[in-house]
C-alpha cells in the first residue's frame, strides 16, 4: 500500500469517527428536546410552564443560581428563581436598568455575561414571533471559554418550546375570556334601569376578571363588590371633590395602574371607610367614557401584585368591557331622560298628538326604508354559488326585516367548495350595514387567495380580521365566524373559527366540532387560527347554526340550547340536508309560536351528493 492510500485510509477513518460522533450528538439533541416538550405541554398554566424551565435548565446544565422573569408592560418581574442572593439580584437588577435584558429580547438569541474570570451569567431570551415573554438568567460556575455550544442551544431550544406552550396556554385563556366577556356583555346590554345596570356591570366585571376587590365611581354614585375588607384607594374619595388619579384616568382617557398601594400617597381627605393603610397589592382604574363625556372609572384591586388580573391582555379586555358598559350607561341615563320628557308632554295632549304623530310618520318612513334594505339584504346573501356535487339548504329569518347573520357559499374549483357563517353584535340597521361590509369582505378574501393558490379557512379568517379591524374599532362591534372547505374528491372538510357556535358533524356518530375554536374577530389584528381537516365521506353532514337557534325561548321561558339541537339531529340522523333543515327550522318555529324572537335565527345544512 502506498504511502497516499495509507493516509487516505487514516483521514477516512478520522472522518468516520467525527460523523459517529455528530450522530451520537444530534440522538442526544433530539431525544431531550423530546422530553422537554412532552413536560411542558402538560402544564396548563403560564407560572407553571415558565417555572418548570429552571428545573429543566439542570438536566442540560450544572448552574449555580437561576432567575426567571416574565415581560410584562414594559417592566420585567422575578416570578421564580433558585439560590437567589442579593449580589446575583444586583447584577440582574443593573441589566435590567441598562436594557441588556431588553437588548436579549430585540437581539433574539442568547448571550454570555462575563461576571468575572471563573463565574459566567448565560440570559436566554423566551420568546415566539407573536411576543416576548421573558428572560432565564442562570448564574454558572465556569468562564465563558467552557461553556459548549451544545448546551446553549439546547437552553435556546428549551427557552422556545416553553414560549411556544406558553402562548399556547395563553390563547386558550383568552378565547374563555372573550366568551365570558361576550356573555356579561348581552345583559348589560338588555339592562335599562340605572342602578341595577351599574351592580350589573361589577358583578358581570368580577365573572371575567377575579380580583379581590372592585368600585365604581359614576358622579354622586361608590358602589362596592370586594370579597372582604375594604382596601386602601390612594387618592379617591368622591368625584365632587376630583382626587388626582380619578380626574387623571377621566380627562387622559388611559387606564392608570398603581402597584404597591403601601407605598403610594395617600389622600388626606379620604374617609376612614374606604383606607387600609398597611395594604399591599395592585389598582387599575379603568376609565368611562363616550365621545367627550367622561362619566367615571371601574376600580380593580388584587392583593397580589404579580396578579394575571393585571396582564396586558386582561388590560385590554378589560378596556373593552368597559366601553361597552359605557354605552349601556349612557343609554340608561337616556332613556331615563327620556321618560321624564314623556311625563312632561303628558300635560300637552296636543303637543303630545303632534310628536305621535310625527313619530308615526317616521316609524312609516322607517320601517318602509328597513323593508327595502330587508330586500336588497335577502338578495345579496342568497347570492350563493353552489357546486352540483354539493348538497345544500339554508333556512334564515332575520330579526326584524333586515338582520346581523351573514352566510356565502363559494366554488373553487371543480370539486372544493367553500362556506362561511357569521353573526355580527347587535341589532337592527347597524348589525345589517356590517353584515353586508363582512359578506362582501369575505367573497373578496376568499376570491384573491384562491387566485393566489394559498387559500385556508384560517387564512381566510386572519385576513377578513385584519381588514374589519379598522371598521370594528369605528362602530365598537365584533364578529363570530366559522369557515370551512369540502372537498368532494377526497371526500375531506378542512376548516376553522372565530368564536362561533360549534357545527354539528353526523357521520356514523353525531358530535359538536368544539376543538378548533379561535379568538371572536374584530377585537384585535393580527389574530392566527388554525385548520383541522376531517373525514368528510358520503352520508357525511354538517349542520352550521347562529346562536338565534339555541338561544331562543320556547312557550314555557326556557331556552332551546346545545342539547336540544343535538336530540334533534339524532332523530333526523339518515335524513338528507334538506330534511334536516326543514324539520329542525319548522320545530323552533313552533316551539317558540307567540314568543318574541330576540334574535336573528339562521340555519344552514350540507352533504355530498351521492
Amino acid at each position: 500500500m502506498t504511502d497516499d492510500q495509507n493516509n487516505n485510509a487514516i483521514n477516512y477513518d478520522h472522518f468516520k469517527q467525527e460523523l459517529d460522533e455528530v450522530k451520537l450528538a444530534y440522538s442526544n439533541l433530539l431525544h431531550d428536546v423530546l422530553s422537554f416538550n412532552e413536560l411542558i405541554s402538560k402544564k396548563d398554566n403560564t407560572f407553571d410552564i415558565l417555572t418548570l424551565v429552571l428545573r429543566l435548565s439542570m438536566s442540560i446544565l450544572d448552574y449555580h443560581a437561576g432567575v426567571i422573569s416574565n415581560y410584562e408592560g414594559n417592566e420585567f418581574n422575578i416570578i421564580h428563581s433558585i439560590n437567589l442572593n442579593e449580589n446575583y439580584k444586583a447584577l440582574i437588577k443593573d441589566d435590567i436598568i441598562n436594557g441588556t435584558y431588553k437588548n436579549s429580547l430585540q437581539k433574539k438569541h442568547a448571550e454570555l455575561i462575563t461576571v468575572d474570570s471563573d463565574h459566567t451569567r448565560i440570559v436566554v431570551p423566551i420568546i415566539t414571533k407573536q411576543c416576548p415573554f421573558g428572560i432565564l438568567d442562570l448564574y454558572v460556575n465556569n468562564p465563558k471559554n467552557k461553556i459548549k455550544q451544545q448546551d446553549l442551544d439546547l437552553l435556546w431550544i428549551l427557552a422556545s418550546i416553553a414560549a411556544i406552550e406558553y402562548e399556547s396556554v395563553e390563547m386558550s385563556n383568552r378565547s374563555e375570556l372573550l366568551s365570558l366577556m361576550l356573555a356579561s356583555l348581552e345583559k348589560i346590554n338588555s339592562e335599562d334601569q340605572l342602578d341595577n345596570l351599574l351592580y350589573l356591570i361589577l358583578n358581570n366585571l368580577k365573572q371575567i376578571v377575579p380580583a379581590s376587590s372592585y368600585l365604581l365611581i359614576l358622579r354622586d354614585k361608590l358602589l362596592e363588590v370586594s370579597d372582604s375588607e375594604h382596601y386602601c384607594l390612594p387618592e379617591i374619595h368622591s368625584l365632587d371633590e376630583i382626587c388626582l388619579l380619578v380626574d387623571e384616568a377621566i380627562k387622559t382617557r388611559n387606564t392608570i395602574f398603581v402597584k404597591k398601594l403601601s407605598q403610594s400617597k395617600t389622600c388626606r381627605d379620604c374617609t376612614e371607610s374606604y383606607m387600609h393603610r398597611d395594604c399591599d397589592g395592585s389598582l387599575m382604574l379603568v376609565p368611562l367614557y363616550k365621545g367627550d363625556l367622561g362619566y367615571g372609572v371601574i376600580s380593580i384591586f388584587d392583593k397580589d401584585e404579580y396578579s394575571s388580573v393585571f396582564s396586558q391582555y386582561n388590560r385590554h379586555i378589560i378596556e373593552i368591557f368597559a366601553k361597552q358598559a359605557t354605552i349601556a350607561i349612557n343609554n340608561a341615563i337616556l332613556i331615563d331622560q327620556q321618560k321624564k320628557t314623556n311625563m312632561k308632554l303628558a300635560h300637552t295632549n296636543d303637543e303630545l298628538q303632534k310628536a305621535h304623530d310625527e313619530l308615526s310618520r317616521r316609524n312609516k318612513i322607517l320601517n318602509k326604508e328597513i323593508e327595502s334594505a330587508g330586500v336588497v339584504q335577502s338578495a345579496i346573501l342568497s347570492n350563493i354559488d353552489v357546486s352540483d356535487k354539493i348538497d345544500v339548504c339554508i333556512k334564515y329569518r332575520p330579526h326584524h326585516s333586515i338582520g346581523g347573520d351573514y352566510y356565502g357559499i363559494i366554488n373553487l374549483d371543480d370539486h372544493r367548495t367553500l362556506i362561511f357563517i357569521g353573526d355580527v353584535s347587535g341589532k337592527g340597521v347597524p348589525a345589517a350595514i356590517t353584515n353586508g361590509f363582512l359578506k362582501n369582505e369575505f367573497t373578496f378574501v376568499v376570491n384573491k387567495q384562491n387566485f393566489v393558490g394559498n387559500i385556508t379557512p384560517a387564512a381566510v379568517l386572519s385576513e377578513v380580521n385584519n381588514s374589519a379591524y379598522d371598521v370594528f374599532k369605528v362602530t365598537e362591534q365584533f364578529t363570530s365566524a366559522w369557515c370551512g372547505i369540502i372537498d368532494s374528491q377526497n371526500k375531506t372538510l378542512i376548516y376553522a373559527s372565530a368564536g362561533h357556535d360549534y357545527p354539528l358533524l353526523i357521520v356514523d356518530s353525531i358530535k359538536y366540532l368544539d376543538d378548533n375554536n379561535g379568538p371572536i374577530m374584530g377585537l384585535m389584528e393580527e389574530l392566527q387560527y388554525k385548520d383541522k381537516e376531517l373525514d368528510f365521506s358520503s352520508p357525511a353532514r354538517l349542520i352550521l347554526y347562529t346562536d338565534g337557534i339555541t338561544d331562543q325561548e320556547t312557550k314555557t321561558g326556557k331556552r332551546l340550547g346545545r342539547q336540544w339541537l343535538l336530540d334533534e339531529a339524532v332523530k333526523l340522523k339518515e335524513a338528507p340536508p334538506d330534511k334536516l333543515s326543514n324539520t329542525i327550522f319548522d320545530k323552533v318555529i313552533t316551539l317558540s309560536a307567540g314568543v318574541e324572537q330576540h334574535d336573528d335565527i339562521l340555519l344552514i345544512c350540507v352533504g355530498l351528493k351521492h
